[in-house]
């Protein structure tokens, strides 16, 4: 297990570093934050390539326990009763899907730490209270980590993780999703930075 984890630790140390210039350059100007995961992982592919790591963009089904109360679940999925962000067009909507990276069968995903802010949203649409104790600001996860849909939705644990690639989705998402290369000069000097 030790061996693992010192495998693991240079593609975590990079990931955060690329999470922090992801975020820095997402906050301030992103009308998309919530709904822009897709470009969170076109535009981290690039920057993990350019510290050394070649990783996979993948669309597909995601779910995130992320308190210990029943219900404490954020979900992008059509099995699923799941968030739907602010000022996504009906299209967008009826793809209820998310997208993330794949290095090294670790599973990197840049945008865990909108999980509080969705959370908010769903309250603020459903009247409910979703408790939040567990958001990374990135979160690299071992595939062999990875639950299933059911478990997750039915766990009273925060920190567990459903994801489940669709490689189908992945040129429609790249279709609706476009990464504007002008981000791509900015983020880099993040990262420099």
């Amino acid at each position: 297990m030790a061996v693992a984890e010192a495998v693991r630790a240079p593609l975590v140390q990079a990931a955060d570093k690329v999470g922090y210039a992801l975020r820095r350059q997402a906050n301030p100007g992103s009308s998309g934050l919530g709904a822009d995961c897709y470009v969170h992982a076109a535009l981290g592919r690039e920057l993990l390539a350019s510290l050394g790591f070649n990783a996979r963009l993948v669309v597909g089904e995601a779910a995130w326990g992320i308190g210990e109360g029943c219900g404490d679940v954020i979900s992008h999925t059509p099995r699923e009763k799941a968030h739907s962000p602010e000022g996504m067009s009906p299209e967008q909507m009826a793809v209820a899907y998310h997208a993330w990276l794949v290095v090294n069968e670790n599973i990197v995903d840049f945008t865990t730490y909108q999980l509080k802010r969705k959370a908010r949203a769903l309250d603020a649409a459903d009247g409910g209270h979703i408790t939040v104790t567990w958001r990374p600001d990135v979160l690299v996860l071992p595939a062999a980590g990875v639950m299933g849909l059911r478990q997750v939705a039915q766990s009273h644990n925060a920190g567990v993780a459903f994801y489940q690639e669709h490689p189908e989705l992945l040129e429609l998402m790249a279709l609706m999703y476009e990464v504007d290369p002008d981000n791509l000069t900015p983020t880099r000097l993040l990262l420099a930075g």
